[in-house]
This record gives structure tokens, C-alpha cells and sequence, in this order.
């Protein structure tokens, strides 16, 4: 499925958080998407700093551009983009 056809699930939900995380792991993971599609994440980013995983604890580095606190740490990042 390709990110164009998850941006209008995205508007759906209407949550900025979801925004944040999926443009921030795009970007992190290196998956192909358009740029008009990061575009348009990036016009759904609510104000505020979300953590990447709500579930765990609050420590971490803001990633200023998504508005997100990564909470996760760099080598579970990268099994992540290991696992595309």
C-alpha cells in the first residue's frame, strides 16, 4: 500500500499524533514517499511534543520537525529498518 492511500486514513482519524510518528518513521526508515505526501503530514502536525511510544517512559531526544519526543531507542530504529 503505498503512503498516498494512508494520508486520507490519517485525516480520518484526526489525530496530529499519528501524523507525527508515521512522517517521523518515513523520514527516520527511509521509505519511499512522495513528497507531497510528507508535505501533507506535515500540515496535519498538531502543536505540542508527542512520544513516538506512548507506552514507554518519557526520556529521550525531540525531533523538532515532527513535534516528537523518541522515546524508542536508535537500535530498535534500526531493527526496524532492517525489518522493511
Amino acid at each position: 500500500m503505498s503512503l498516498g492511500r494512508v494520508l486520507p486514513c490519517v485525516r480520518r482519524i484526526g489525530s496530529g499524533a499519528v501524523a507525527k510518528r508515521l512522517g517521523f518513521l518515513v523520514e527516520t526508515l527511509g521509505i519511499d514517499a512522495e513528497a507531497s505526501v510528507i508535505a501533507s503530514m506535515r500540515r496535519l502536525v498538531s502543536e505540542g511534543i508527542s512520544p513516538l511510544e506512548p507506552a514507554a517512559n518519557r526520556r529521550g531526544s525531540y525531533h523538532t520537525r515532527w513535534n516528537l519526543l523518541v522515546n524508542v531507542p536508535e537500535r530498535t530504529l534500526e531493527q526496524w529498518r532492517g525489518g522493511l
